[in-house]
């Protein structure tokens, strides 16, 4: 790693011309006035949030990040209102509002607004009757436009993303919007594209400015100050046509969502493409019975503008492999760790007590994957990060770090995890309640046994040590 990529870093940094030293975020706002109206907002309001904060996050992220946000749309809504002589605040629609903290500041800042989501938050209660949030599915049609309102706002929005840009063009010519991608999701599937050169995030974030050109604004890139490493908010407030031009800009709109929802579906199409092609040609008249977005559709209310498209369930689903059969988990797990063991550069060491124990190999995820079949993949697909967060699941056997697999060498383990202080801090139960709660994996399956004596190994050597794992209380 640090000779194949951040020397590589080094060096190309190096060599650049002319390296950054402008403002880097805050471009559309006063930072002065930033500062001022966050301290503002954050005494007004974020004190006594965290202090009643019912749900499971951590408030002190999810507070004062939303606090951040909504001081920037209000001074961003402030200086339109100058520069237009508007004395009208400005409402808005807060699409995917999650726990609504957003949507209860703007509203207690008199902007008139509603926020949707699948399913009620705990927290929505506290805010009272004053704040309009509505538990809605959000699939993108005629259904779901709004002509009466100014912004349509999409904080981590992940599905409706993409749409977000859409639904303002077809809302009305004067509506406006503001987006802050996450997740990564296409028009109706998720987002698999990577630019070469590029990282993911990046040629995602290439991906949301150029739908929004795309729909016809003019759009404004930014970076937040916010507790998140997805800072990057894109806002169109203004058309690049004139009003008079709708329907041939709303044709166009309609053959670039055609075709990218037609190349995501096509899987080949998504594994050969290495870029986005907004001049892409029409979709035939077979393809477009596949998804279909046209003058009729948006007609007709109930039919989606992609009939692919998929909202999330209105029910949290876990999605951290639990949910996996038994039985292709432990095959799984066998499976890699036999390869590790038998790779050619496994390495067999000498424990502390004089004994010989094969530390394994390492296999690079890409490599994993071609182990199993792509029926057992598939039982893996829906599961977010997949065969990674399987093997992560597993840490008291495998170490996965950088996109590569290893065997978790318990040899140079602490027996009470110094390793993970940082962590120990905010757990509720500590770590040392957890010794010898589970069997050692390797004192049971690897052909060398575990490399530590049972006295000195946190896991349980056989079951007369096992010890019953202590009750965790819930945030």
């Amino acid at each position: 790693w640090l000779t194949d990529v951040l020397l590589v870093k080094l060096c190309r940094w190096a060599e650049e011309k002319s390296l950054r030293i402008g403002q880097t975020s805050l471009k559309l706002v006063a930072v002065d006035e930033y500062n001022k109206l966050y301290n503002e907002l954050k005494q007004k309001y974020g004190v006594k949030l965290v202090e009643v904060w019912p749900e499971r996050t951590d408030p002190q992220k999810f507070v004062y990040e939303d606090i951040a946000i909504a001081t920037y749309l209000l001074l961003l809504w402030r200086s339109d209102c100058d520069e237009s002589g508007e004395i009208k605040k400005q409402s808005f629609v807060d699409l995917g509002c999650g726990n609504g903290l957003l949507v209860y500041i703007l509203t207690a800042e008199g902007h008139k607004g509603v926020g949707l989501d699948l399913r009620k938050r705990q927290i929505w209660d506290w805010y009272g009757s004053g704040v309009n949030l509505k538990i809605e599915s959000i699939t993108p049609s005629s259904d779901t436009l709004f002509p009466e309102y100014d912004w349509l706002i999409g904080n981590h929005s992940d599905e409706l993303t993409p749409w977000i840009p859409v639904m303002a063009a077809r809302s009305s010519y004067k509506c406006k919007y503001f987006v802050l991608p996450c997740c990564h999701f296409d028009f109706n599937c998720k987002f698999n594209q990577r630019d070469t050169g590029t990282s993911q995030y990046q040629t995602y974030l290439n991906f949301v400015q150029q739908v929004g050109e795309v729909c016809g604004f003019n759009v404004e890139e930014d970076t937040l100050r916010i507790p998140s490493t997805k800072r990057v908010c894109f806002v169109g407030r203004s058309r690049n046509y004139k009003e008079s031009e709708e329907s041939v800009v709303d044709t166009k709109r309609m053959e670039y969502i055609n075709n990218r929802c037609i190349i995501a579906t096509d899987k080949n199409s998504i594994e050969g493409s290495t870029g986005i092609d907004s001049n892409a040609q029409s979709p035939t008249e077979s393809d477009s019975k596949k998804i279909r977005l046209d003058e009729q559709s948006c007609e007709n209310g109930a039919t989606p503008w992609a009939q692919s498209f998929q909202p999330r369930s209105a029910k949290e689903i876990p999605r951290n492999c639990q949910s996996v059969p038994s039985d292709i988990k432990t095959m799984i797990v066998k499976t890699v760790f036999q390869c590790l063991i038998e790779s050619t550069d496994s390495m067999v060491i000498q424990t502390e007590h004089g004994t010989s124990w094969n530390k394994g190999g390492t296999l690079p995820l890409s490599n994993v994957a071609e182990l199993f079949t792509s029926e057992t993949l598939q039982k893996l697909k829906c599961e977010c990060g997949g065969l990674q967060t399987l093997l992560r699941n597993h840490n008291h056997i495998f170490q996965v770090t950088g996109g590569i697999v290893r065997l978790r060498d318990l040899s140079s383990d602490d027996l009470f995890g110094k390793k993970n202080s940082k962590k120990k801090k905010v757990s509720k139960t500590n770590s040392e309640d957890f010794i010898k709660t589970t069997l050692c994996w390797f004192n049971e399956h690897h052909p060398d046994g575990c490399p530590q004596l049972a006295v000195n190994c946190k896991y349980a050597h056989g079951a007369q040590e096992l010890r019953q794992k202590p009750l965790q209380s819930k945030s």
